[in-house]
């Protein structure tokens, strides 16, 4: 039902683009709302920088005995999912981009030393997107690749001898994810558009050794369709709002295997069933200087809200003592940055900072560098 829904999504975007000759666009006088260097247009809003994924599914995996867990941002989604809200407008636009982020401590590892449980150990982790979208049909829809890299706690990790086995200087490969972008509806001062984002299984699979010697490995089996619907008001000369709402479906659950170290053990296999997320994204801006050739210094601040719309659920495994947890999540965060647009050229900084202390909270904030270069 996930599936058939969200292409009746895509079959609705897809009819209404076609109509694009009609005044659903109001693409009457189209050419005042590209170039602008008076009155903000939609060509001067910077886009939104979204939350570098700081709410995501998160699995957790506890030994009753030596208390061993990995904690967030071990799911073998590569670090996370498509967000439409991350370095995006809602205005179809032709670009390159880099996404860089950084989330301090954002993975947490607790070893066995010996028969007792060591210290818990944060890791930080670097994520590193490269991605274009292309705008075509009168600059009216735009398709959109995104290519994550994370650098991180290796994917296969050995928590049986200290916080000497960790590799944390591998980047991998996240999900490949590819998005079709269209308008809905443009006038002088707003505009509403949809989109579908498609996550592949690109990233490896999650395999770690725990306190104990077991063999656990998480597949990357799920591909996730994103349906998101996107808008944009200009209150002012000067002043921009804009924003995303994104539901994140998985059609497929993730597959697990544990191999215990005793022999005497038999191999287990069982499913967990990814959560349903829902995003929404809301920011606002202002221009401090504009200059008349587009170029200009802009500060922006965001919310953003995640939510699982799934409840949580978890698997004892008694042969190994372990279990697996997938937290009923909902995460707040905000983000402040700074734009500079020169000629063709944007430079975002900004930080990400969740707003409450909650067990859903794995990192106390992060730091955004974005850059996109029109074409």
């Amino acid at each position: 039902m996930k599936l058939i829904s969200a292409l009746h999504v895509l079959l609705a975007a897809a009819v209404l683009t076609a109509l694009g000759s009609t005044p659903i666009f109001a693409s009457e006088c189209e050419e005042e709302y590209y170039g602008c260097g008076g009155p903000v247009c939609y060509a001067d809003v910077p886009n939104m920088i979204g939350d570098m994924g700081l709410g995501r599914r998160a699995l957790l995996t506890n030994n009753g005995v030596t208390g061993d867990y990995v904690g967030a941002h071990l799911t073998p989604a590569g670090g996370r999912l498509f967000k439409a809200a991350d370095n995006n407008s809602p205005i179809p636009e032709s670009r390159f981009y880099y996404n860089f982020g950084y989330l301090p401590e954002a993975q947490s590892f607790q070893p066995l030393i010996g028969a007792t449980p060591g210290p818990i150990r944060g890791i930080h982790v670097r994520l590193h997107e490269f991605g274009a979208e292309w705008a075509f049909w009168n600059n009216r829809v735009s398709a959109q690749l995104n290519l994550p890299f994370r650098c991180a706690a290796n994917t296969g990790l050995d928590l049986s001898g200290g916080p000497g086995t960790y590799d944390i200087g591998s980047t991998e490969l996240g999900n490949v994810s590819v998005a079709l972008k269209g308008l809905l509806y443009r006038d002088r001062q707003k505009a509403l558009s949809v989109g579908l984002a498609v996550d592949f299984p690109t990233a490896d699979d999650v395999s770690f050794i725990d306190g104990n010697g077991d063999l656990f490995r998480v597949g990357n089996d799920s591909t996730t369709i994103s349906p998101f619907v996107g808008w944009q008001i200009l209150p002012s000369d000067d002043t921009f709002v804009q924003g995303f709402f994104q539901l994140a479906i998985p059609l497929d659950g993730y597959q697990y295997s544990i191999d215990p170290a005793a022999p005497f053990l038999p191999a287990q296999q069982f499913t967990f069933d990814e959560q349903t997320l829902l995003n929404v994204d809301v920011g606002v801006g202002r221009w401090l200087f504009r200059t008349a050739g587009n170029e200009g210094l802009a500060l922006i601040a965001e919310l953003h809200y995640t939510a699982a719309l799934d409840g949580a659920s978890s698997v004892y495994v008694p042969m190994t003592n372990n279990t697996f947890t997938q937290d009923d999540f909902s995460s707040y965060n905000a983000t402040m940055g700074a734009t500079l647009k020169l000629d063709q050229w944007t430079f975002t900084l900004a930080l990400v900072v969740p707003l409450f202390d909650s067990p859903d909270r794995f990192t106390d904030g992060g730091m955004a560098l974005q850059i996109n270069r029109a074409l």
